[in-house]
């Protein structure tokens, strides 16, 4: 390391090469804090989530540290680590007299080492932001409690946007947002279409702050690379060529309690002509050079097939020479109860307060295996009635003649009942808000027919002959209707 170069460094970091020379190990110190001070910003909606950033990141600093008494101090971290929703901003091109007036005052607010002057920045920094946010209903129609630029805009003063950006976009339930939320992805993500998956919002959002060079790094559900709704995602991502690696860990529990399958993504807003796509089989892992290399103007808007060359030449000589699954089998939905916890139990458990007339067996993902029968393992309050070819709710007055333990737990918990939401509509809306939000047929149920999960990375297609309802979305059924039943044990 020339001493030019070393000189520059330490200026850089406020460390004097006669300082450095007495203490050198001060250097990792001051470069780990500069770096921590200067170059790292986080956003989260959680606040433990943000407390816990803070913490890492401190005691990164001092994990090596053995003087603790001489220690120096830790970098503050106002306006770096914050809380808020990162997908909900102000309008991409929007431009604020604020956004300097606070890039000043926090300019102030990291130099002075007077507590009691740094307190009154921090108000005139807290009242600018607040007042910011708190005027967004009124000018732009909707509430934003975060926004990049208005609280990091030396970012974009300095490099135009960010240079890296990682990431772990969350799985959220589309039913557990509020419907203005739904809305305003519509309006304002190109990626949100058909239903909302909040993780591919986060790669349109990192696109749109990262700069020119950036690059993006984001582990992942991958659902949007074969499904209806990632349409636009696959679309915007193969015209521009963003994509240059994918770590696919297929079915490995990456995440406990996930049932989600998810990849490593890295991007870029630079074209690449190819990807390097890595095959994980176990956990730990090591990325190596065996990779396939995936020609990025062979992909579309259609389903991403991330094969060979060679086995996608396979796959297309079977589509040619076979016959469709459409052609002699059909799919059918299933049961969505809208409350799991009020209304689907384990099939070890069964509550002694509704009668057994009343609950269905009901195959989840974890039911289905290749080369067996499904397993049932859970059971569902199900108050529906088969006649004249329909399944139809079973009315209240009857179920509290025939069925009094059912009625009193539907009464217990009408509030509950009545507050899941279908959609946009809420049960209590509905003379049949006992119900549950998606039924099915009880004639499919008893259909002897073949199930599978909906999110596989191999085969788990299993025969059902339990006659059970299945979970709509997470498990599909086929019924054969031009082959005879029998010979789906082959």
């Amino acid at each position: 390391m020339s001493n030019g170069y070393l000189s520059q460094k330490l200026s850089i970091i406020g460390l004097q090469s006669e300082e450095y020379n007495r203490h050198p190990e001060k250097y990792t110190y001051r470069a780990k804090r500069h770096s921590i001070q200067e170059s790292i910003y986080g956003v989260d909606s959680d606040m433990s989530a943000i407390d816990i950033a803070r913490l890492r990141l401190w005691l990164s600093l001092v994990v090596d540290e053995e003087d603790f008494d001489n220690i120096e101090t830790l970098p503050n971290l106002d306006y770096k680590i914050v809380c808020g929703n990162s997908l909900i901003g102000f309008p991409e091109n929007w431009n604020s007299p604020a956004f300097e007036r606070i890039e000043k005052l926090k300019d102030k607010f990291f130099a002075e080492t007077d507590v009691e002057i740094r307190k009154t920045y921090k108000m005139e920094i807290d009242k600018e932001i607040a007042d910011r946010l708190s005027s967004s209903q009124r000018i732009f129609g909707y509430q934003v409690n975060f926004d990049f630029k208005l609280f990091f805009s030396e970012v974009w003063r300095e490099k135009e946007g960010f240079d890296i950006v990682i990431g772990n976009p969350p799985y959220v339930r589309v039913q557990n947002l509020p419907h203005s939320e739904i809305d305003f992805y519509k309006n304002h993500y190109d990626f949100a279409w058909k239903r909302i998956d909040i993780s591919i919002l986060f790669f349109e959002k990192a696109l749109n702050i990262g700069n020119k060079k950036t690059t993006i790094s984001f582990i992942s559900s991958n659902q949007f690379l074969t499904t209806e709704y990632g349409l636009k995602a696959r679309h915007y991502l193969s015209k521009n060529r963003n994509v240059f690696k994918i770590v696919d860990f297929g079915s490995l529990p990456i995440f406990q309690n996930a049932l989600t399958y998810v990849d490593i993504f890295v991007l870029s807003k630079q074209a690449n002509d190819s990807i390097e796509y890595f095959k994980i089989n176990t956990l730990p892992f090591n990325i190596s050079n065996n990779f396939i290399k995936i020609i990025s103007s062979e992909l579309s808007e259609n389903i991403w097939i991330l094969e060979s060359s060679n086995e996608i030449d396979i796959l297309n000589k079977i589509k040619k020479d076979s016959i469709p699954l459409s052609s002699f089998a059909k799919s059918w939905a299933g049961i969505i109860t809208g409350y799991d916890d009020l209304l689907l139990f384990n099939n070890d458990k069964l509550p002694d307060y509704i009668e057994s007339d009343l609950l269905v067996p009901v195959l989840r993902a974890q039911s289905c295996d290749r080369y067996t029968y499904a397993n049932v393992t859970k059971y569902a309050f199900y108050p529906y009635y088969f006649e004249n070819n329909k399944t139809e709710l079973i009315p209240l007055d009857r179920i509290k003649a025939q069925y009094p333990k059912s009625y009193n737990f539907i009464m217990e918990n009408e509030n509950l009942l009545k507050a899941r939401k279908d959609s946009r509509i809420t049960m209590g809306d509905r003379i049949g808000w006992y119900g549950l939000i998606r039924f099915g047929t009880i004639d499919k149920f008893n259909e002897t027919k073949i199930v599978s999960p909906g999110e596989v990375k191999r085969n788990k297609f299993a025969i059902d002959k339990s006659k059970s309802a299945f979970s709509c979305a997470r498990v599909f059924q086929l019924i054969l209707f031009q082959i005879p039943s029998i010979y789906l044990n082959y």
